[in-house]
């Protein structure tokens, strides 16, 4: 059975701003704390959210995501720690 949409919080629990996909820090942030909300809340296991927030590490990097070029190195550097901070705090 083919998933029309495999976005877990993009578009659904977080609202895409801006151009269609990840693209601004804020979506980034939303996301990360829609990640730590359910996790707190036992929605999902504390290793399905470190994998979660491991993923979204992944996508500050442009060679994994192409529309992370649009963000300052700076501020992919200040995500990238605050995914790392929120990683140890899960």
């Amino acid at each position: 059975m083919a998933r029309r949409n495999r976005n877990k919080y993009l578009g659904k629990r977080v609202r895409d701003t801006g151009l269609k996909g990840l693209d601004r820090p804020r979506e980034y942030r939303d996301i990360m704390k829609a990640i730590l909300d359910d996790a707190r809340k036992g929605r999902i296991k504390r290793s399905t959210a470190r994998g979660r927030l491991l993923l979204l590490y992944k996508l500050t990097y442009p060679e994994h995501n192409s529309k992370a070029r649009s963000i300052s190195s700076r501020t992919r550097e200040r995500l990238r720690r605050e995914i790392r901070r929120a990683m140890r705090e899960v």
